[in-house]
């Protein structure tokens, strides 16, 4: 299946690029963005690999959440697709996410 990065999570990868670049330097930066981005991959084949978010379970999308070994979640859902909607780091307060989810669902 194939695996579609919203516009929205490519503003959260870009925003974490970002963000290390300046503290941790551009080598550090990549790393982390590749590793975000390599967690992506199973999906394809293992589209349920993820749990159900329970943080987001209002909302008509079964939501699923991928940890990655930096402390990110890739949100996704499947559709006939499989959408990452927000790459959400688990240091921030979980509360926010749903904001943050709902403002990424609009713009899909």
């Amino acid at each position: 299946m194939v695996i579609v990065w919203t516009d929205n999570a490519k503003k959260h990868l870009r925003s974490i690029f970002d963000y290390y670049k300046v503290v941790a330097g551009k080598n550090t930066a990549i790393q982390i963005v590749s590793n975000i981005i390599n967690a992506a991959q199973p999906l394809s084949n293992f589209h349920e690999l993820a749990p159900i978010e329970s943080a987001l379970i209002d909302y008509p999308q079964h939501f699923r959440s991928l940890a990655t070994k930096d402390n990110y979640k890739l949100v996704y859902y499947i559709s006939d697709r499989i959408y990452i909607i927000a790459v959400w780091d688990c240091r921030r307060n979980p509360k926010i996410m749903k904001t943050l989810i709902g403002r990424s669902l609009k713009a899909v």
